[in-house]
């Protein structure tokens, strides 16, 4: 099987103001979700 392993936790950054700088570097995306989209992604068109 695939294993996956990931540090730090990715769901902790699901929307910008989560993030330490979010003012400073004007983040406006939340960088934590993609982690989740490639996941859907993946299953979508490898599983299902």
């Amino acid at each position: 099987g695939r294993i996956f392993g990931l540090m730090p936790h990715p769901e902790a950054f699901l929307v910008p103001q989560n993030h330490p700088r979010w003012t400073r570097e004007k983040i406006d995306c939340a960088q934590g979700l993609q982690v989740f989209e490639n996941g859907v992604s993946y299953i979508r068109t490898n599983v299902i």
